[in-house]
């Protein structure tokens, strides 16, 4: 999620490409379950969508 004071600590990258059908709740789920990381961090992720 964008932070209002637009900060940001870190850039990941999903290492799999991720259904963008899932929506922005979706994929926040596969970043707390998968990465094992608080979607309301200040980072940013990065997600590649299959070809």
């Amino acid at each position: 999620m964008i932070q209002p004071d637009g900060k940001v600590e870190r850039v990941y990258l999903y290492p799999v490409h991720a259904d963008f059908r899932k929506s922005i709740d979706g994929l926040a789920a596969l970043v707390a379950v998968d990465i094992k990381m608080a979607e309301l961090d200040s980072v940013h992720f990065v997600f590649l969508q299959a070809p």
